[in-house]
């Protein structure tokens, strides 16, 4: 990454990216689920709720994904994230971020 554009950038515009064109992306849940829990953490830090009942399936599978994240700092989240992020991304896209 490009060290003079500062992380926190990085992970605004990669983020507001996931959501604008992340339908078209074909991500799994599993992936969803991991860009969750990292975003989750980079904005938040640990998850702060309590956990969501099993049969509550989405609010779970949420809640989860974030608290795998636990005691990960929001900076290491952001660089997890944008990391993770880049490799959906088509090659065009990703030039702008080295």
């Amino acid at each position: 990454m490009n060290t003079e554009y500062p992380l926190g950038k990085y992970f605004d515009d990669v983020s507001e990216k996931i959501k604008k064109i992340g339908q078209n992306l074909n991500l799994s849940n599993d992936n969803l689920l991991e860009l969750y829990g990292l975003f989750k953490q980079a904005k938040e830090g640990d998850v702060n709720t309590s956990q969501p009942w099993a049969i509550q399936l989405e609010a779970r599978a949420k809640w989860d994904a974030w608290n795998k994240q636990k005691g990960k700092s929001q900076e290491s989240a952001r660089h997890e994230y944008v990391k993770y992020a880049l490799q959906f991304f088509p090659e065009n896209e990703r030039v702008n971020y080295n």
